[in-house]
């Protein structure tokens, strides 16, 4: 082999892998892009999900504090019934002892 065709062989490996070269940057540089815009959809879904975090949070509260609401009117509505309850059977209990003492 010459050196004119060991110099033209050598070009050619040369120009290949300098074509391998830029092949592998493109691929680089798409890989980059699609980590990155997987990065940003996941940053977008993590607040998506905070926010609805925060909105079922609110929903909550907004529950228990309409519980503890009607829990307190059911426990005045209780104490007024038995409050009636007790002055009903104290009158059944008056009537029967002897009739109304009023």
């Amino acid at each position: 082999m010459t050196i004119d065709e060991r110099l033209e062989a050598l070009t050619m490996n040369v120009e290949l892998m300098e074509a391998e070269g830029r092949k592998f940057r493109g691929d680089l540089r798409r890989w980059a892009a699609l980590a990155v815009k997987e990065g940003r959809n996941y940053r977008k879904r993590i607040t998506e999900l905070e926010t609805t975090s925060g909105d079922h949070q609110k929903r909550i509260t907004e529950f228990e504090t309409k519980s503890a609401e009607y829990r307190a009117r059911t426990d005045q509505n209780l104490a007024e019934i038995t409050d009636k309850l007790n002055g009903l059977i104290g009158y059944v209990n008056s009537e029967r002892n002897g009739g109304s003492k009023l």
